[in-house]
């Protein structure tokens, strides 16, 4: 009953504000207590429900939610271990598959276990064993635009790397590689893992510092015949300060992107692009600088002639059909309240830290690497303590247009905003719904998009969790 209020609320505050043009309804779960809970994951719309998976450390939770939201059942899955490492739950379909390590005997066993929207388990398989191993491996993953293959690469090593990819779709390991490397520190030099819809590998490796060299290293595992391929590219007198890649699936090439400095690598000074062309050993960056326009934009009238962009990262980049991308990068800052001690991971849980996440870039180029448009998109996030989980903002894209959705000011009375961007680089920002009153505390950055209309994003309050559908009809 209090969670249809709730709904209902919602839905009036949605209905009075200027962006129910588009008109979006937004729909709230009851209460999840979280508790202890290590992590959770939206796995979104199985079977005609609404899935959420709950890891506990010693037990894995199910629950399950109608079209409603309403809390229909949970149920708990069962490991070979009370206790196992969960690397990756990917929802396919009308399954989901759960990857986990497990010790048995000294061994490390690496194992993939497919289940159907009830929580029945489908298929088992064993991806790796490691014998005798002392210390648990650590593996990451990574995942192909259709969603049917998948990549788990160990990310422990300095410079070796065990790579397997997995074809969800026919629950079938495709092939497996021990990488070993020269001159190279992955921990330090690791920046990209790409997957193919047909499996192949893409990885990029940035060497500039040990060799005090510009320049890329490409790595490509062809998924037929299992066969390396290595390509450098470089990067003349310039840095990059930050990287991002793509495979471009429709156009069947990887697409390389990021920010570049010619100077101060505190700076940026533009944007470089290229599609990568294995065939080609010569291939060269193609770099657009930021213009003064852009610049004064950001900072206002008193930019300097010779100042970059400053604090900036890439969160997206969206391919375009013909060949091009649309960058996305944004501001962010964190300063230590205690001058004397650096900003690490073990601090940030600990506080005395502040969060600053800042204005938008989004930036259009042609498949050629010329500009095609820009804009800057003003917000201002501020928080402290929290790990920035209430910050930057939610990509809800759509062929017609991208949807920025994001919180305006880090508190627990907050108006949830939007920008709107069209194929053109018109925008519009609009209010989306207000939390006033509505115990709402949204985590955009863990939003999943569950079809082309709507969207799903964890609020966390008080350890209590609910799932809030937005559905633009």
């Amino acid at each position: 009953m209090i969670r249809t209020i709730l709904s209902i609320i919602l839905f009036i505050l949605c209905y009075l504000t200027p962006s129910n043009v588009s008109g979006q309804v937004v729909t709230v779960s009851e209460d999840v207590y979280l508790k202890n809970d290590y992590s959770y994951d939206i796995l979104g719309k199985i079977s005609d429900q609404i899935l959420l998976f709950r890891d506990k450390g010693n037990k894995v939770e199910i629950h399950a939610f109608d079209e409603e939201l309403h809390f229909k059942w949970d149920r708990t899955i069962e490991f070979e271990k009370n206790r196992v490492d969960i690397i990756a739950v990917l929802a396919d379909r009308d399954f989901f598959n759960v990857f986990y390590g497990f010790r048995a005997k000294g061994d490390y066993i690496i194992r993939h276990k497919r289940f159907d929207g009830a929580v029945n388990v489908v298929d088992t398989s064993t991806i790796a064993i490691y014998e005798n191993q002392y210390f648990n491996p650590r593996f990451l993953f990574a995942r192909s635009e259709d969603r049917s293959k998948v990549l788990l690469f160990r990310g422990d090593k300095d410079s070796e790397m065990d790579v397997f990819s997995y074809d969800l779709r026919l629950d079938t390991l495709l092939w497996d590689s021990k990488m070993k490397f020269k001159n190279v520190y992955l921990k330090r030099d690791f920046r990209k893992m790409v997957v193919s819809n047909a499996g192949d590998m893409y990885m990029v490796l940035e060497n500039n510092r040990l060799l005090k060299k510009n320049f890329f290293e490409l790595f490509h595992i062809r998924g037929q015949t299992s066969e390396l391929y290595k390509k450098k590219i470089e990067l003349e007198d310039n840095t990059a300060v930050d990287i991002f890649a793509e495979y471009d699936n429709m156009n069947d090439r990887l697409v390389i992107s990021g920010l570049y400095a010619d100077k101060n690598l505190s700076r940026a000074n533009g944007i470089f692009f290229t599609p990568v062309d294995w065939s080609d050993q010569d291939q060269e960056m193609q770099y657009v600088t930021f213009s003064t326009e852009l610049l004064e934009d950001v900072y206002g009238k008193q930019v300097g002639k010779n100042k970059g962009l400053t604090n900036f990262n890439i969160q997206h980049m969206i391919l375009r059909e013909d060949g091009g991308v649309v960058v996305i990068a944004e501001m962010n800052k964190e300063f230590s309240r205690r001058s004397n001690v650096p900003i690490r991971r073990d601090y940030m849980k600990t506080g005395w830290v502040d969060y600053y996440y800042e204005d938008l870039l989004v930036y259009s180029i042609h498949p050629n690497g010329e500009e095609h448009w820009n804009t800057v998109l003003k917000k201002r996030q501020y928080s402290q303590d929290d790990d920035a989980a209430y910050s930057s903002f939610f990509l809800f894209k759509t062929q017609q247009n991208l949807r920025l959705l994001y919180n305006d000011e880090i508190r627990q009375e907050n108006t949830v905003s939007e920008y709107v961007v069209k194929g053109n680089g018109k925008n519009e920002r609009n209010s989306v719904f207000s939390t006033d009153y509505q115990r709402l505390r949204l985590r955009f950055k863990e939003g999943v998009q569950i079809a082309y209309n709507e969207c799903i994003v964890p609020s966390e309050r008080n350890n209590r969790l609910n799932l809030v559908r937005i559905r633009y009809n």
